[in-house]
């Protein structure tokens, strides 16, 4: 519609597709606006674009408000790894198990996970969430068991025992998409948010360290 209008010397679309419709829109109502209105106006449009910048440096490209409406099953059927970082939960073992098994001698999974054959980090764990050790170790019983399911399906699966409680678990496929899930201190709340942020990203890069450091201790 702004095609070849003439705006301040300059080309109109030019000047829309730069400078922001809402920024425009002021500079040409700056005369009849109120002074205190127009700085609020202005004041709005830098906190956002301060807002979203900081939002891209953070490397989070999406928020999920329950992980359970993450299901990545379009990325399980392509990659060739996979690493599941968690205390002792099953759930995105379970919740994917069908497509992981499916996959067999063509994916690698690596779990990371606290030892709770340690008498030590089993009750640890069980103080922190203030679950009885034998409800942790019941949820124990079932991640190993699927585990050992993903195994006997001729997925290769590689097992890595932590001395300690992590304070966030995650997942990722090749290196180059990462989840990570934040803990909801309510013991066994059903809903559990799950960012999802760029493999440069400093929380990617919080992962792979933890990864190559528990690596590195097994």
């Amino acid at each position: 519609m702004t095609k070849n209008w003439q705006f301040a010397g300059g080309d109109a679309s030019d000047a829309i597709n730069n400078v922001g419709l809402a920024v425009l829109i002021a500079a040409l109502t700056q005369l009849y606006t109120d002074f205190r209105v127009r700085t609020r106006f202005y004041q709005d449009i830098s906190d956002h674009i301060v807002a979203n910048e900081s939002l891209r440096e953070s490397g989070i490209l999406k928020f999920f408000s329950d992980s359970k409406l993450c299901i990545p099953h379009s990325v399980l059927k392509h990659c060739t790894k996979i690493d599941v970082g968690v205390t002792y939960s099953d759930r995105f073992l379970k919740d994917n198990l069908a497509h992981i098994c499916s996959r067999g001698e063509q994916l690698t999974v690596r779990v990371f996970y606290s030892d709770m054959d340690d008498p030590d980090v089993l009750d640890i764990v069980s103080k922190n969430l203030s679950i009885s050790s034998d409800a942790v170790k019941s949820e124990y019983t079932k991640l190993k068991k699927i585990i050992g399911q993903i195994r006997d399906s001729g997925v290769n699966v590689l097992e890595f025992k932590n001395k300690s409680m992590p304070h966030y678990s995650f997942y990722s496929t090749d290196d180059n998409c990462y989840f990570l899930t934040m803990s909801t201190f309510a013991s066994r709340r059903a809903s559990v948010p799950l960012f999802q942020v760029d493999q440069s990203s400093a929380i990617a890069e919080l992962i792979r360290q933890d990864i190559q450091h528990i690596t590195a201790s097994t």
